[in-house]
C-alpha cells in the first residue's frame, strides 16, 4: 500500500536499531543520513528525489542499521 507523508527539514524518519516496518521514496525535497560518533555527527549520505531508504530492514528482517 502506497501511503504519502510528510516530514519537516530537521525532523527524525528512522533511527538506527527501529524495526522496520515500512520503506520510503523521496517524492520531492532530500534526507541526510548521519551517524552519531565520539566525534560528533557525522553525514554518510545525502538522500534526493526518487531515492529509496529503509528498505533493508524489510529484506533482511532486521532491526534499522
Amino acid at each position: 500500500m502506497d501511503t504519502v507523508v510528510s516530514f519537516k527539514a530537521g525532523e527524525t524518519i528512522i533511527e538506527e536499531g527501529d524495526e522496520g516496518s515500512w520503506a520510503y521514496v523521496i517524492l520531492s525535497g532530500k534526507a541526510r543520513v548521519f551517524k552519531q560518533t565520539a566525534a560528533g555527527e557525522v553525514t554518510l549520505a545525502v538522500m534526493e528525489n526518487s531515492e529509496v531508504f529503509g528498505e533493508m530492514a524489510l529484506i533482511e528482517d532486521r532491526p534499522r542499521s
